[in-house]
């Protein structure tokens, strides 16, 4: 009864909706209104029916069912009530529009202007995803459109809805609902709240300026100049400003420059300190590197660089050695010994100054510093890396992979693209050792983790796994949380089992220090995940450097809590991929951070093998889908001759007897004489009558025989046809299943 009251008022609504649609098509918006009151009405009528027949379901999928109905009719509800509300705006607009044009004709300045701004082209606002960095030009773009020029709140919140998306859109989502003022500004407080938080904005904003990649080119600084000076404006709008006017953070975001770059802002800031007795301003920072931006971007003069010689390139192509080019009293080549041909070329058009060296700041080559040769080999390394320096020569005017020097580690066994200075050795000892030992100290095998907050509650380590259809979590973690989900009945599939699994599916909110979110609806629960995982030092890899931390790869036990795998995509995505040599680890950047993927070179190697190919099925779409897959592929074939011969058979002697029926066996030939094997068969009873009785099952065994023959399954041969030895036939030991199950 409460179902058919439910009908009748929704026929009633969906009557009413489509003559207002109707209405609207025709341009008819004379008795608009009073519809609009009526169909409010029916609505009404139609929720307190709909309710009426909710409270008497006891099905979950009943209700399910009937929420999804109830969420169908009101989202049809809302959305002939915006096509209303957006109608009546564009007429009205009209009729203002013609009378301003009236207005015009009477030479009305103040018409005219107004006019001149209806006729310009319409504004398209940026959609706002959820990045906090974007949120402030967003909102200053949607008042200036919108928010100035529109008194109708519930149209304001449809345009903010319209021109949101991703996270941002689904925070707001349910504000639509409650409309009006109240819901438009519980809209903005939120957005506000959750990504226009001064110090958010302000964290990620000096994040994106200290952590970016190496700028070479004059885009690319450019790009760089344009990121500093949007940072600049947008951190004076929060007043935050003072959080950048730090040397060590300008120092860190001068180091992404090009090295001769760097050179003139330490003139600059020396020189300023001389002068004020102070460092420069960031604001000061911001003037620089406009002006370096526009000097490499002259489009007359932005690419003049001194030009080598063709002597020079000649001699360069054809030298196996590698020369140091100096203006100092003598030129030291990289091994230690004075080179004459390196002096020559000094004097020749391509000079520079030597640079200074980075310790004690003195006119040499970094080998050449006595502290830097009183260090151990892991301090060695860390002023190489610290002060991005070639592994190989030592110098700051190129990467590794870029050195033309030709040269290799001197160490016995090692042979890789680093100077002897910076070779570390698999022992932890301080002094200097010279062994076969591998450059690299990690060995074994980096599985892809990264760290993530989960439910803004703890942080736990999650595996990004492509081999897995599905998301686990560790039971642990649930327990920590305080969850509770719906129980199911899967199947796992891995490489080495397959089997019915019980357990219960939770929901998960996933963030990153970044800001990144990511739900998971559906992570089945596992008593753990074994995955094992070792540390490395980035520091020994030039194509890892600047990754930021990482502290799934900073020790070698962890626990993982987490799996996230392919019904979870967007956080597998590779944003960014880091590669070195072959057989090098390799770096992906994914939603949640940096992860380290690949082996370490070894020797020794390891036999934990950890292989995560996963698949879990609900058991129920494995029933349903077995009567689709069952006969897929087979197609109709016709009989063979002996198929129907054998068809001819059973049609010509099929006979009833006894209420059963029986058939000739098919042999193909009935006239040859079977052997009869009476004498093997007889042993093998015997046999199985002796283990009968051992394992003390003889009498069970017996009263199955004994049900057969009461059920007319089976009779017993005639005594006549045992004792008559000669004739053929074919003896065999009856088995009978003693198994509960079957």
């Amino acid at each position: 009864m409460a179902k058919t009251a439910r009908s009748s008022a929704k026929r009633a609504v969906t009557k009413e909706v489509n003559y207002i649609r109707q209405c609207i098509a025709e341009d008819d918006m004379d008795d608009i209104d009073d519809h609009v009151i009526v169909l409010k009405d029916l609505f009404k009528k139609f929720t307190l029916a709909h309710d009426r027949y909710h409270e008497t379901l006891t099905q979950e999928t009943d209700i399910d069912e009937s929420d999804n109905y109830f969420s169908e009719k009101q989202r049809d509800y809302i959305s002939v009530l915006d096509l209303v509300k957006n109608t009546k705006i564009s007429f009205k607009a009209k009729a203002e529009l013609k009378s301003l044009s009236a207005d015009s004709n009477s030479g009305d300045s103040s018409s005219k202007e107004y006019l001149r701004l209806l006729n310009l082209p319409k504004v398209e606002l940026e959609v706002f995803h959820g990045n906090p960095l974007h949120f402030h030009q967003f909102i200053k773009a949607f008042e200036a459109n919108v928010d100035k020029v529109c008194d109708d709140d519930d149209l304001k919140l449809s345009r903010l809805m319209q021109y949101t998306a991703g996270p941002a859109k689904e925070a707001i989502r349910g504000c639509q609902l409650i409309g009006g003022t109240g819901g438009y500004a519980q809209a903005r407080s939120i957005l506000d709240s959750r990504f226009g938080d001064p110090h958010l904005v302000t964290e990620r904003l000096i994040r994106e300026l200290k952590f970016g990649k190496q700028v070479k080119t004059p885009q690319e600084i450019r790009q760089l100049s344009d990121d500093i000076k949007n940072a600049f404006l947008v951190l004076s709008q929060l007043r935050t400003l003072q959080e950048v006017n730090s040397q060590s953070v300008i120092r860190e975001i001068m180091g992404r420059f090009p090295n001769y770059v760097q050179l003139k802002w330490k003139k600059r800031a020396l020189k300023s300190k001389k002068s004020n007795d102070s460092y420069p301003t960031f604001k000061e920072f911001v003037e620089f590197a406009a002006e370096i931006a526009g000097e490499v971007n002259d489009p007359v003069y932005g690419n003049v660089f001194p030009k080598r010689s063709d002597r020079f390139k000649r001699e360069q192509r054809t030298s196996s050695e590698s020369y140091s080019v100096s203006l100092s009293n003598s030129n030291v080549g990289a091994t230690g010994h004075s080179n004459d041909k390196g002096s020559r070329l000094k004097r020749g058009a391509y000079a520079k100054s030597e640079p200074p060296c980075v310790l004690c700041s003195q006119v040499h080559r970094l080998w050449h510093c006595d502290q830097f040769k009183q260090m151990s080999p892991r301090e060695r390394l860390d002023v190489v890396i610290n002060h991005k320096l070639c592994h190989n020569c030592l110098l700051s005017s190129h990467r590794t992979d870029d050195c033309g020097k030709r040269s290799v580690c001197s160490v016995p066994g090692c042979g890789k693209k680093h100077t002897k200075y910076i070779h570390l050795n698999d022992n932890t000892s301080n002094n200097v050792q010279v062994s076969n030992a591998s450059f690299y100290p990690n060995k074994g095998t980096h599985m892809p983790l990264v760290q993530v907050l989960v439910n803004d509650a703890c942080k736990v380590y999650a595996l990004l796994d492509s081999g897995s259809s599905n998301s686990f979590c560790s039971r642990a973690l649930v327990r920590r949380l305080g969850l509770t989900g719906k129980s199911y009945e899967f199947q796992l599939r891995t490489l080495n089992k397959s089997g019915p699994q019980r357990s219960e599916a939770v929901g998960l909110s996933l963030s990153s220090e970044s800001g990144e979110t990511l739900e998971l609806s559906a992570v089945y629960v596992v008593d753990e995940i074994p995955v094992k995982s070792t540390r490395i030092e980035t520091a020994c890899y030039p194509h890892l450097d600047g990754l930021g931390p990482m502290p799934a790869y900073q020790t070698d036990s962890l626990m993982v809590d987490l799996l996230i795998g392919q019904d979870n995509a967007e956080a597998l995505v590779p944003l960014e991929v880091r590669r070195g040599k072959p057989g090098e680890p390799y770096a992906i950047r994914t939603l949640f951070g940096w992860c380290v993927n690949g082996q370490s070179p070894t020797k020794v190697p390891s036999h934990n093998v950890i292989s995560n190919f996963i698949s879990a099925l609900p058991v129920r779409d494995d029933v349903s889908r077995l009567w689709e897959i069952e006969n897929e592929g087979i197609g109709p074939s016709s009989w063979s001759r002996e198929d129907k011969l054998v068809i001819d058979l059973w049609d010509r002697e099929c006979r009833k007897v006894d209420g059963h029926y029986e058939l000739p066996i098919p042999w193909r030939d009935r006239s040859e004489p079977l052997p009869n094997n009476f004498v093997v068969a007889k042993p093998r009873l015997d046999n199985l009558h002796k283990r009968l009785l051992k394992e003390g099952i003889y009498d069970r065994y017996n009263a199955e025989i004994a049900k057969l023959l009461e059920r007319g399954y089976a009779e017993e041969v005639p005594r006549s046809e045992l004792l008559n030895q000669t004739s053929s036939g074919w003896s065999s030991t009856v088995l009978v299943s003693l198994r509960e199950s079957r």
